[in-house]
């Protein structure tokens, strides 16, 4: 504060004189202004709230701490809630179409009305929806006599308007080339794509919000879309057209399509396992050795006499009905009566991902049983009608959050449902092997 300005401010509410200190950074012309601001809101209100706000707004003044910006909207929201259901009666009667809501303290003054605008070739009739919150309408709202607050508040959202309906016009243009992006797509799902844009433009209360829920609901067609040109690709333009027909022993048993998809600790393998050892025979097929190992184990948990075999151990038990391998050591040629295929995302993967579009195609299994990420689903769903074969997708939830533990914590501290995660075979197998003393260990 400067020498030559005084430390303290005069002022005036309907008649009332208060002085307030002044404490750096305010201004004796802040505070000034803010007073006439708050005279103009308080003469809005009715008695007894005039009375009161008065009083409340004079004993904060007078203290230099009080905000005079929480004081404003302390008087604001006073007012807005003390104003006679007649001034609201007399708006509404000037101007019908008017909507006057209080949110948290402050005005919102509405507008609406309709626009045409076209999408597809066809005519849709999309909200528009004028809006201002505070500001200007609000002070009018407060002090204004109804007729110059209608007028205003019409002349204001009037030019929203302009606004508001170009920005529909270049939506529904966006719209447009969203759908004729992908019409021209042959392995689109078409149908689904206009029960989505449909129901977004009549169930969303403006275009803006449309196309947002547009954008999201069509994510999945599109990487379903991608996922089938991939596969098409794969057959045609690369000449495996007739890859399936490789496997002979497959194309003949008649085979079906099972796949659990779900995020990780879903149970997708536990399931998978289970209905592998329900079938009879089969094969359990692991992108790790650890992981075959593992197999073989829960197998053999279920009362079930299982080989392990991989391009570098073996324990080949003499009659066993079921194999616990990693992929790569699929036998086509052997026909049994269920197949697990773990990770089948892995399809994908530029160095091993022959292995599990072998296993896919070719494993000789009655039910070939698949687990994966959510994302493998339109991959599986493309190679299956490739295959032409029927799929069936088990849908799994998390059993239950997965969180980093957020503080060091000893071996031996280790409770029930905690993961451990350690980065080689050796340490992987001696974490299992000490906690083994105390709970069973999955790997």
């Amino acid at each position: 504060m400067s020498p030559s300005q005084p430390a303290y401010v005069t002022v005036t509410l309907l008649g009332r004189k208060v002085e307030r200190s002044l404490l750096p950074p305010e201004t004796a012309e802040e505070v000034v202004s803010a007073a006439m601001r708050l005279e103009a809101i308080i003469a809005s209100m009715p008695e007894p709230q005039r009375s009161s706000s008065l009083k409340d707004a004079l004993n904060r003044l007078s203290v230099p701490e009080a905000s005079l910006r929480k004081l404003e909207k302390r008087m604001r929201q006073t007012a807005i809630s003390a104003i006679s259901r007649k001034r609201l009666e007399k708006i509404y009667e000037l101007a019908p179409d008017l909507d006057i809501v209080d949110v948290g303290g402050t005005v919102r003054v509405r507008k609406r009305h309709a626009m045409e605008v076209t999408i597809d070739g066809r005519r849709h009739h999309v909200p528009v929806i004028l809006t201002e919150v505070g500001g200007v309408l609000e002070r009018a709202f407060l002090t204004s006599p109804e007729e110059e607050f209608v007028a205003l508040a019409s002349e204001r959202l009037e030019k929203e308007r302009t606004r508001v309906e170009d920005s529909n016009t270049r939506i529904a243009a966006q719209i447009d080339r969203i759908i004729h992006e992908r019409q021209n797509q042959a392995l689109y799902d078409h149908r689904r794509m206009a029960e989505i844009i449909e129901r977004a433009l009549h169930d969303a209360p403006e275009l803006e919000d449309a196309i947002e829920e547009i954008k999201h609901e069509l994510r999945p067609l599109d990487r379903s879309a991608a996922e089938r040109e991939r596969v098409r690709a794969l057959v045609e333009e690369r000449g495996l057209i007739a890859y399936r027909e490789y496997f002979p022993r497959a194309r003949a048993i008649g085979r079906s399509l099972i796949l659990y998809a779900g995020p990780t600790n879903s149970g997708k393998t536990w399931h998978a396992l289970n209905d592998l050892v329900a079938a009879g025979s089969g094969a359990y097929l692991a992108p790790l050795r650890l992981l075959a190992l593992e197999g073989q184990t829960e197998i053999e948990k279920r009362g079930k006499v299982a080989s392990y075999l991989t391009g570098e151990e073996r324990d080949i038990r003499e009659g066993a009905p079921f194999i616990a391998s990693t992929i790569e050591m699929l036998n086509p040629n052997a026909e049994v009566e269920a197949v697990v295929i773990d990770e089948v995302q892995l399809l994908t993967d530029e160095d091993r991902g022959w292995a599990w579009c072998q296993a896919l195609v070719g494993a000789a299994g009655k039910r070939i049983i698949m687990t994966g990420s959510m994302d493998c689903i339109p991959l599986v769903q493309a190679m299956a009608d490739y295959l032409e074969e029927p799929l069936e997708i088990k849908y799994l939830e998390r059993y239950s959050p997965v969180e980093a533990v957020r503080k060091h914590m000893r071996l031996s501290d280790v409770t029930p449902g905690t993961a451990v995660i350690a980065f080689s075979r050796r340490d992987v197998l001696a974490i299992k092997a000490e906690l083994e003393h105390q709970y069973t260990v999955a790997v």
